[in-house]
């Protein structure tokens, strides 16, 4: 059986503190980056 791999926990908190706060749009027809509809909120 394979051993598990080790998770660095410290490297992946800070991946995911960068991500945050990640934020879905809705997609507006024709919009074209940086998508203002989505930005400006």
């Amino acid at each position: 059986m394979p051993t598990p791999m080790d998770i660095d926990v410290n490297m992946w908190a800070g991946r995911m503190k960068g991500l945050m706060p990640l934020k879905l749009c809705s997609i507006v027809p024709g919009e074209q980056p940086p998508y203002p509809s989505c930005v400006g909120h």
